[in-house]
């Protein structure tokens, strides 16, 4: 019998190579360690930027760049895409009480047009013994001209959650700007916080 040439197509060599066998060694490209179980550390695209995301579109992957403050990642039902949130400006606002004298909350000068307004409001006690909240909301219009004002008769309030309590919470405009205004109690250390959220 001859001996085999090593050399020779169609035969395994020694140790699996060419074989089929798993790769060795250190890996490269956009992979760190090695084989066989290297990590991917990086991966380029074309005017890859800080903020990018990787999306997957129809055949090939893609850069999605960083959207704009205060949008977030949404869908149009294909892919993802940025979107501004449903309600344009978000602010909030803080006061604290110890009697029982109305005290503005936060104000809000809304630009020409019509809005709708909601503003969650929540008071806690110093000692956190007795909380509350309200919702409320209102239509309000700027006719351009100094004039705001509070549509249908005055702003929907929600609340108290407390049925007991003798809080109290309310809308006004004054100087035009539309205001929060709360009342707390007598000798009661309270913390008012409120969300205003305008679209």
């Amino acid at each position: 019998m001859s001996a085999l040439d090593p050399s020779a197509p169609g035969l395994p060599l020694a140790g699996g190579g060419g074989g089929g066998g798993a790769p060795s060694g250190p890996a490269g490209g956009d992979l760190g360690g090695t084989y066989p179980d290297p990590t991917v550390t990086d991966l380029t695209i074309a005017s890859e930027a800080r903020g990018d995301l990787l999306r997957r579109g129809a055949s090939a992957w893609s850069r999605l760049a960083i959207g704009t403050a205060g949008y977030v990642l949404s869908s149009d039902g294909t892919d993802p895409v940025w979107a501004a949130l449903p309600w344009a400006n978000h602010t909030s606002s803080s006061t604290s009480t110890v009697d029982g004298t109305q005290t503005t909350c936060g104000s809000y000068t809304p630009p020409t047009g019509g809005y709708a307004v909601k503003i969650l409001v929540h008071a806690v006690k110093d000692d956190y013994s007795a909380a509350c909240a309200w919702e409320l909301l209102a239509s309000v219009t700027n006719d351009g001209a100094g004039t705001v004002a509070i549509r249908g008769g005055g702003a929907l309030i929600i609340g108290p959650t407390d049925a007991t309590t003798t809080w109290s919470v309310t809308v006004d405009v004054s100087g035009g700007a539309l205001r929060l205004r709360v009342t707390g109690a007598a000798a009661t250390n309270l913390s008012w916080t409120a969300r205003w959220i305008v679209g």
